[in-house]
């Protein structure tokens, strides 16, 4: 009895192993901008006289770490990709604006992307400098870093390619779920520092 249980451990643990040799062989795709949207949360609800309402336009969105589509070792998010996520989920919580009517502009810099390479739950934390900016006047209306992230566990994926993939948006998700709440709370907070001086 105790050999065979043994042998069962052994073949468990190859079994692991094999997962981990593929998934490191594998080639990571970069993360999708449409799985990292950040829906409508009760802390994200917009007053009706709120002065976020179709106020807000994506400016820049750079990254230092997060700004290639897959990295050397293991994927991140692209410039491009997060500016998609941020962009439609500031549309569902009713801030995105269009073009010059827009009085604001968002900018968004991906300072850093912290990532595991070997874990069996693979948790990103995502820091990004969010800076809101008056168009007329250059104003920074509201500036803030956010340190947020998410753990995706084993069971989502036993590839590890498509984990890490699935952990990256989770991950940008996060962050930009935490961003809102915060922007949000500032808008009612103090209203008045978001409307223009002129």
């Amino acid at each position: 009895m105790t050999g065979d249980s043994a042998s069962l451990k052994r073949i468990v643990i190859g079994i692991f192993a094999g997962f981990a040799i593929l998934g490191a062989a594998a080639c990571t795709s970069g993360a999708r901008g449409t799985a990292a949207v950040a829906p409508v949360s009760e802390s994200t609800i917009l007053p009706f006289d709120s002065p976020l309402r179709k106020a807000v336009t994506v400016g820049s969105v750079v990254g230092e770490e997060g700004g290639g589509e897959t990295g050397l070792v293991i994927s991140s998010i692209s410039n491009e990709d997060f500016r998609e996520a941020l962009t439609t989920s500031l549309d569902l919580n009713q801030i995105l604006g269009e073009g010059d009517t827009a009085p604001m502009s968002l900018d968004a810099t991906i300072e850093k992307v912290d990532q595991p390479q070997l874990a069996i739950n693979l948790t990103v934390n995502m820091t990004v400098f969010y800076r809101l900016i008056e168009k007329s006047t250059g104003r920074i209306v509201w500036e803030e870093r956010v340190f947020k992230g998410d753990t995706t566990r084993f069971t989502e994926s036993l590839i590890r390619s498509e984990r890490q993939r699935i952990a990256n948006e989770n991950g940008a998700r996060a962050n930009i779920e935490r961003f809102l709440e915060r922007l949000v709370k500032a808008s009612k907070d103090d209203p008045d520092q978001f409307f223009s001086d002129l």
